[in-house]
């Protein structure tokens, strides 16, 4: 059986890629390409790059076609599930993914639908796509349903999507072999604090901030923070804006963790304090 696995996204970046290529690495019996859109290919066996990602624009026309009373139009989507030619037809439900899904099923074809965030609650934190929440109502919910199965990331999210949408979905979960061992030596002085993935609403972080600030343990001037995710310095409070780095992407793996299977496929990983690393977008930060 020939699979299409779909992404919006490259294969190499975001916490869902990372749980993709664990399944994968774990189904080498299965026959799947993946295609995605992304600024510019990537490499890897078996992925295909269907060009740059849907505009914002796109993507709205997309929904509001789909909503059978708005004008719009659905070119974009359609042209991508033309060129995904398979037995079945993997898709991750974010943004861009739901309007080829739902095309895809509209041409009657069988999709196996990945929900790794829940499309309306990103909506709703969203500046960008918030107006959207309507229209991606409607489609989402047709999406799930009309899918021939559904996976989840948590038990949580299986037993909400069936309170809420009467879906049965299954919780599915990155493949872990044997956890890693941790040695480590806390600093009496020092607070290193991490997020890994997108920030979809800074509030919560900035109040802890302010609250390691108001311990007088943790003295914030002393404080070494180590911060990867998605969000606007702006949305910090001034002096401690220079105790969070904000990265775009995360580092590569240190090339002495590379040969290990714990951190080898790992989203987030240690790093040496003082040393240099090099991020695929080709910017510079140091860990200090």
């Amino acid at each position: 059986m020939r699979i299409a696995l779909f992404t919006p996204y490259s294969p190499e970046i975001g916490g869902g890629s990372v749980q993709l290529r664990s399944h994968l690495a774990h189904l080498p019996d299965l026959s799947v390409e993946w295609s995605y859109l992304a600024d510019a290919p990537v490499s890897g066996a078996h992925r295909h790059w269907l060009g740059p990602p849907i505009s914002p624009a796109h993507f709205a026309w997309d929904l509001s076609a789909r909503s059978g009373f708005l004008p719009g139009s659905t070119k974009m989507a359609r042209k991508i599930a033309q060129e995904l030619d398979a037995d079945l037809y993997w898709i991750v439900a974010h943004y861009a993914g739901i309007s080829v899904a739902a095309e895809l099923l509209r041409m009657g074809k069988t999709v196996h639908l990945t929900v790794h965030d829940e499309p309306l609650a990103m909506l709703i934190v969203s500046r960008r796509y918030r107006a959207l929440w309507p229209l991606m109502s409607l489609t989402f919910s047709r999406v799930l349903k009309g899918a021939r199965s559904v996976d989840v990331t948590s038990a949580g999210m299986r037993d909400y999507f069936k309170r809420k949408y009467n879906v049965d979905s299954f919780a599915l979960y990155k493949h872990v072999p044997e956890l890693a061992e941790m040695r480590p030596s806390p600093s009496k002085v020092h607070l290193t604090i991490g997020h890994i993935g997108k920030l979809y609403h800074p509030g919560p972080f900035r109040q802890f901030i302010l609250a390691c600030r108001d311990l007088p343990c943790i003295p914030l001037d002393s404080a070494s923070k180590a911060f990867a995710g998605q969000a606007c310095p702006s949305s910090f409070p001034r002096t401690s804006r220079r105790n969070v780095p904000f990265l775009r992407i995360l580092p590569p793996i240190v090339d002495s963790l590379s040969s290990s299977p714990n951190t080898a496929s790992a989203p987030f990983v240690p790093v040496i304090a003082n040393r240099t690393y090099k991020t695929r977008s080709g910017h510079y930060w140091t860990c200090k």
